[in-house]
């Protein structure tokens, strides 16, 4: 089976987007508003597969406008934040995804992350074990934070984490 072109499947991700029923253009129809939506998203993991996280963010943030409650697309647009070094906003998008669902454990084990990239070990500690609270059986959120205690020399605590 070949590799997967992301190139050809964003051209023709733009070429659907640029659909014209009646004259107008899709965005302008409320009944293809989610087409566009899943469009935007779909051209959005594209654009950061090819590295070009500049439009990727940008369709993120056109689609947050039509769709402001959509939790992945915060994680998405923070993870390539996150990437291009732009902490900052990377946990504001985080926070986000927190204030639409505070019981999701991903986005706080995310958060925890870039607070050890930050040097934050305290916030990393606590955004892993707030992971864990809300699923004790997030192994990555044991091991990140088994990580985090080898790096701080706390060599049992790192063997805890890594035994649970």
């Amino acid at each position: 089976m070949g590799r997967f072109n992301y190139q050809r499947s964003l051209t023709l991700v733009v070429q659907v987007m640029k659909f014209k029923r009646n004259g107008q253009q899709m965005g302008d129809i409320t009944m293809f508003r989610r087409m566009r939506i899943r469009f935007l998203f779909l051209r959005g993991i594209f654009h950061a597969a090819i590295d070009s996280r500049p439009k990727s963010i940008a369709d993120f943030s056109e689609l947050l406008k039509l769709d402001p409650n959509n939790l992945d697309v915060y994680r998405h647009r923070a993870s390539i934040h996150q990437r291009n070094g732009d902490y900052g906003n990377a946990l504001a998008d985080f926070a986000a995804a927190i204030a639409i669902d505070p019981k999701n454990p991903i986005p706080y084990h995310e958060r925890g992350i870039i607070y050890g990239f930050k040097n934050e070990h305290d916030k990393a500690f606590r955004e892993f074990s707030k992971a864990i609270e809300l699923n004790p059986l997030f192994f990555e959120a044991y091991f990140i934070r088994g990580m985090a205690y080898g790096k701080l020399k706390e060599y049992d605590k790192a063997i805890t984490e890594f035994t649970k």
